[in-house]
């Protein structure tokens, strides 16, 4: 399997610059809507990248996280929210989103994750926010 490096919230301040410090490895870049696509397709263009591909899809079907999955040897997962929205709470888009990443690499070739959290996330604090990515950080401690 090739050098390839899937990254979860590809359109996100920490993962346009990963998409970039990445030249010598092969990127798909996952995205949850249309805006986040261009993003990545605008860093993409500016940049000349040419080795990546742009996954578009629901980040809670485990179906699609595991066809994402397939051909990579690495995961980097940053995906994430600082404010939550009618569309996306902490909950969801941190917890929910770990606990399916960690069902689709079930029996897969992945060999390293990497889970970028925030600073003084612990399941039980009263920031919302740090409280869901203390879970998050907590099911991929747990998991196999």
């Amino acid at each position: 399997m090739k050098k390839k490096v899937l990254i979860t919230g590809a359109n996100g301040n920490l993962g346009k610059k990963l998409i970039l410090s990445l030249k010598e490895y092969d990127v798909c870049a996952l995205v949850r809507s249309d805006r986040a696509e261009n993003e990545v397709k605008d860093l993409i263009k500016e940049h000349s990248i040419k080795n990546i591909e742009i996954v578009k899809c629901n980040y809670l079907d485990v179906s699609t996280i595991k066809h994402a999955i397939s051909s990579c040897r690495y995961i980097v997962h940053l995906v994430g929210i600082i404010r939550e929205n009618k569309k996306n709470n902490f909950d969801l888009v941190h917890k929910q989103t770990t606990k399916v990443l960690i069902q689709a690499l079930k029996d897969s070739e992945v060999e390293k994750v990497c889970y970028i959290s925030v600073l003084g996330s612990e399941e039980n604090s009263m920031n919302s926010c740090f409280s869901s990515r203390g879970s998050a950080e907590k099911l991929f401690l747990k998991s196999d």
